[in-house]
């Protein structure tokens, strides 16, 4: 069992979405134009002459004068051909029958904030260090879903690392560890090394202080290191992690850490389990939401759109993730009608949150919800053109 969490960095709850960096890590993907796309669609066909940096799979965020539809949150590309890209807008949502060009930029989530500590959930960071979730497939290990990309930003050391926790707040965590021996590991990729910097892991208590794992050669691959420790009996406090001690805008890919009682650490097994968020998940379409449902059946018995976790919290819940505990909270100007959520729109059908209606008043429901490969939930209803308002969404826990 891996005793860390969140180690493939697919839940960030408690940053925003930012500039998605180059495949080096040392700048930004820039911005595309948008010369034209499809008017009075939901599905948009995105003419981008210049969208060799795009991946398929990323997240768009676009600039005024794009359609107020497509400002809402990021949209995911679905497709890209020729010089096409393909997104989808939420929750149905059309774009007008005129539009203007525009341009867009792809998107990840991370912390280029200096006055902020949180990194992916679970994980802190020095207050100055640059970190984010990387999708570029040149950068991730074999059986990772993903890396954290850091970027250091001076000469000093700088860390990134999880927090057991405080004797006082969390008993049962720091408890569990006393007086046994811990094996720790992590594959780094130092890719941008400016100078004879390395990087190395510890493990650090209130009692013994920091003990370091050997460093980094510093070949272009990714390297294995380990550390054992056993922490003392008397500990109050236990931080795991890595210490980066390159020059300033050197660039790591960290992947695969893992943590387990013993003496070896030397195989990956992803944490799993249910991850309670840092900060509780509002999509950007549920605040307060509109909706009508489409006249037109989905081919299934129902009537509904897609509900893209990934693309509507702007990236901050990965599209790998098993599960979502959600609370979905909505107001009907009629009675007996239903809104649900399933995994998926195509048939077998998983009815995992469903919402009764009452004229008018605040009705409220919550489940946990299996979400599909490709992180597309499918948000429907029995009937057709239904109106639905007053709506909010929130996701309070993972399954990883």
């Amino acid at each position: 069992m891996n005793l860390l969490p969140n180690t493939d960095w697919e839940i960030w709850t408690a940053v925003p979405a930012i500039r998605k960096p180059n495949v080096s890590g040392t700048g930004f993907v820039p911005d595309c134009l948008m010369a034209g796309y499809t008017a009075n669609s939901n599905i948009i066909e995105l003419q981008s002459p210049g969208y060799a940096n795009i991946e398929l799979g990323d997240l768009l965020l676009f600039y005024p004068p794009a359609d107020p539809n497509m400002l809402i949150c990021s949209s995911r590309v679905l497709d890209k051909y020729g010089d096409r890209l393909v997104i989808q807008l939420p929750l149905g949502l059309k774009t007008a029958p005129a539009v203007q060009p525009c341009y867009g930029y792809p998107i990840t989530v991370g912390n280029w904030d200096t006055i902020a500590y949180d990194a992916a959930d679970g994980w802190r960071k020095d207050i100055d260090l640059f970190t984010w979730r990387d999708t570029w497939p040149a950068n991730t290990l074999a059986g990772s879903r993903y890396s954290l990309g850091v970027r250091q930003t001076a000469s000093t050391p700088q860390r990134v690392f999880h927090n057991v926790g405080n004797l006082d707040i969390w008993p049962t965590r720091i408890e569990r560890y006393h007086g046994r021996q811990i094996a720790f590991g992590v594959s780094i990729y130092h890719k941008l090394r400016q100078g004879s910097g390395s990087a190395r892991l510890f493990i650090w208590t209130d009692v013994g202080g920091y003990v370091y794992s050997p460093t980094t050669s510093g070949v272009s691959a990714y390297e294995l290191l380990t550390i054992t420790h056993t922490v003392p009996q008397n500990a109050n406090g236990l931080h795991i992690g890595i210490e980066f001690n390159g020059s300033p805008a050197d660039v790591f890919y960290v992947s695969q850490p893992r943590a387990r009682y013993g003496s070896t650490a030397d195989e990956y097994e992803p944490s799993d389990g249910f991850l309670v968020p840092m900060v509780k998940i509002t999509p950007a379409t549920g605040y307060n939401f509109s909706l009508t449902f489409p006249t037109e059946g989905d081919g299934f018995g129902t009537f509904g759109f897609p509900f893209d976790f990934y693309a509507e919290t702007n990236g901050a819940i990965a599209p790998t993730v098993k599960a979502i505990n959600m609370q979905l909270e909505c107001r009907s100007p009629l009675a007996d009608k239903t809104i649900a959520i399933r995994h998926q729109k195509p048939t077998p059908h998983i009815y995992a949150l469903t919402l009764y209606s009452k004229v008018g008043h605040m009705m409220e429901t919550d489940a946990g919800i299996v979400t599909p490969k490709d992180g597309r939930a499918w948000l429907y209803t029995a009937h057709a053109g239904s109106h639905w308002y007053n709506g909010s969404i929130d996701i309070n826990g993972y399954v990883l």
